[in-house]
C-alpha cells in the first residue's frame, strides 16, 4: 500500500505544479481531522463540489486517487442523487483505518517538507503559503 500512496503523491506533484504545496496542505488537514476525531462524520465526508477543495486538491485526478487509496469512497447525496454530470457528490470514509490514515499523513507531511527544502535550495525560499503557516 505504501508504494501506491507514494505513486499518487508523485503523480500529484506532476499534475499540480505550483499548486503542489497547497494540495498537500489540504490533504494533510483532511487526514489530521479524521485522525483527531474519527467518529465525526463531517470530517469523513468531502463534498466534491466544494470550490475550495476543488481548487486545492479535487481538480487533480491523482489527488482524488490518493484519497481513495486511503479509504475514501464515492458517495451520492443523502437522497441518493449524484453530483453534477452524474459524478459522485461526495467522497466518504466509511471506516477510518487509523494506521492507514497515519501512514498517509506521514507521507504527505514528509512530501510537503521535502518540497519546502527543494524550494529553499533553489533559492526560491519557502512558498508564500508556507511562510505564512
Amino acid at each position: 500500500m505504501t508504494e501506491a500512496l507514494r505513486s499518487h503523491v508523485r503523480a500529484l506533484r506532476a499534475e499540480s505544479g505550483e499548486k503542489f504545496d497547497a494540495a498537500l496542505d489540504t490533504c494533510k488537514t483532511l487526514l489530521q481531522n479524521v485522525l483527531e476525531q474519527p467518529d465525526e462524520a463531517k470530517f469523513r465526508t468531502i463534498r466534491l463540489g466544494n470550490a475550495a477543495f476543488h481548487q486545492r486538491l479535487g481538480q487533480f485526478p491523482s489527488g482524488i486517487a490518493l484519497l481513495r487509496s486511503l479509504g475514501f469512497e464515492d458517495a451520492n447525496a443523502a437522497d441518493g442523487s449524484p453530483g453534477g454530470d452524474g459524478l459522485p457528490a461526495y467522497l466518504a470514509l466509511p471506516v477510518a483505518d487509523a494506521a492507514l490514515l497515519a501512514q498517509g499523513l506521514v507521507l504527505v507531511a514528509a512530501s510537503r517538507e521535502a518540497s519546502l527544502l527543494v524550494a529553499s535550495e533553489r533559492g526560491g525560499g519557502p512558498p508564500a503559503a508556507a511562510a505564512a503557516a
